[in-house]
């Protein structure tokens, strides 16, 4: 091997192993505040659009986007599971969403609404749980491709499937005279920890 082949071979060891690192921080940093695990996930294109904007929903493979500007509204039911009722630790949601600000925005709520006993009459509205949206943006003001997560204010909140049913409500915003870049939903997770709250803050 020659000595500028021999360089070369070093150069790209250097390289996946500094990719590595970074790979194995991002991992570690990521597991912080998601320790306890991550137990309900949908892509953004798998959402039940509201037929009222249904004319300007658009889907590329995972994500959801929009055709047209508008307000797109759309809904994705989060199923019973053990896993979600027995988790310990603060309820985090996060989301993987393309936000240019006011003009070309998403926003994420997690709702829970209430089941009254059998012959009841149905008195109860939706509740937010926990939301994140585009004024969520870190002190750098980062708005295009991100991953935003926001936890429940305390661990007093938990899942009861036999008294609630839950679901998340997401709004994308475009005002394409002010922004040309469309706004996108591309998946959301619900899951638990008690990592940095630098990184996933309490929801207000």
């Amino acid at each position: 091997m020659t000595h500028r082949n021999k360089m070369i071979a070093t150069l790209n060891l250097a390289s996946i192993l500094g990719i590595a690192s970074l790979g194995q921080v991002h991992a570690e940093s990521y597991g912080a505040y998601l320790a306890d695990g991550i137990f309900w996930s949908s892509v953004g294109a798998a959402g039940q659009v509201d037929p009222r904007s249904a004319e300007i929903a658009l889907t590329k493979l995972s994500k959801l986007t929009m055709a047209a500007p508008g307000t797109l509204v759309v809904r994705y039911s989060v199923t019973p599971s053990a896993e979600l009722a027995t988790a310990t630790g603060t309820v985090r949601l996060m989301a993987n969403l393309s936000d240019r600000g006011a003009d070309a925005s998403v926003d994420v709520t997690l709702f829970e609404v209430p089941i009254e006993e059998p012959g009841e009459k149905s008195t109860s509205s939706p509740r937010s749980i926990l939301h994140l949206s585009c004024s969520d943006a870190d002190a750098e003001g980062v708005t295009t491709f991100m991953t935003r997560c926001v936890a429940a204010p305390s661990d007093a909140f938990s899942f009861d499937f036999t008294k609630n049913v839950y679901f998340i409500h997401a709004v994308l915003s475009w005002n394409a005279e002010k922004q040309p870049y469309r706004p996108a939903l591309h998946a959301v997770q619900i899951g638990f920890g008690t990592g940095d709250d630098k990184m996933c803050p309490a929801s207000q």
